[in-house]
């Protein structure tokens, strides 16, 4: 037989209900996960930074250098100093001025000309053709003149036929007339054949430019005939042409 339960409490209506055992249990089940939680979210933090401080060096660590292959460096070369080579100006020969009386070339051939006007330099053989004062210039026909062997050997090539050797031991060859202007130096010196009075030899008469214009062609030809003193018979001369100016006239006697 068996006893009576007790019958529950009764409780009035809208009275609060003592908790039962499992709804005690509750709060601490919960209680006890969050905790799990949080210490599971503590430790994952903590691995997350450790390993990040792993990847970077430590402080005053010295970075491991990476070795990479470079070129060496090229080397420097010096350019060799520049040195100042002293400028050799050409030697001008100018050929010297012949004076009367040794005025005939030693080839035995005057200077030949070019086919062009200008002269140059060198001793011509020619004709007088007139006289420029104001243009201080001078009109020459030039010929080519041999004398002793050249002449001889002229006349065997050219002439065989000719008399050889030629009389008085030259000849003149004056094929074509080309009358050439050549300018005149301002320090011209001239010099006009002529006779000495004593013993008849010839002598040689320098005058100025304007002198030697003015005299006639033909007439007085003794040493002191001062201005009267003629350009001779043929009026031959020898220009001594030097950087394409006359600076030497001297007349030649042909007999």
């Amino acid at each position: 037989m068996t006893e009576p339960q007790n019958p529950p409490p009764l409780t009035e209506p809208g009275a609060p209900s003592e908790p039962t055992e499992t709804t005690r249990r509750r709060p601490a089940w919960l209680l006890w996960a969050l905790l799990g939680i949080a210490v599971l979210a503590v430790a994952v933090l903590a691995f997350l930074l450790l390993r990040g401080n792993a990847d970077e060096p430590a402080d005053g660590a010295a970075a491991t250098p990476t070795t990479e292959a470079t070129e060496p460096a090229a080397e420097e070369t010096q350019e060799p100093e520049a040195t100042t080579v002293p400028t050799v100006e050409p030697e001008v020969v100018t050929l010297p001025l012949k004076p009367p009386g040794e005025h005939l070339p030693e080839s035995g051939i005057s200077a030949i000309p070019l086919v062009s006007d200008s002269l140059e330099d060198g001793d011509y053989f020619g004709y007088l053709k007139g006289i420029d004062l104001s243009g201080g210039t001078v009109n020459i026909d030039v010929a080519i003149f041999y004398i002793g062997q050249a002449a001889i050997d002229w006349l065997t090539a050219n002439r065989p036929e000719a008399e050889n050797p030629p009389p008085n031991d030259y000849i003149i060859v004056n094929d074509v007339e080309n009358i050439r202007t050549v300018p005149l130096s301002p320090d011209v010196r001239v010099w006009d054949w002529c006779n000495q009075t004593s013993g008849g030899e010839l002598g040689f008469a320098e005058r100025t430019v304007t002198e030697w214009a003015a005299a006639p062609a033909g007439g007085e030809m003794a040493c002191d005939a001062g201005p009267a003193l003629s350009h001779g018979w043929n009026e031959t001369y020898w220009f001594q042409v030097r950087g394409d100016v006359v600076m030497q006239v001297i007349g030649q006697y042909l007999p």
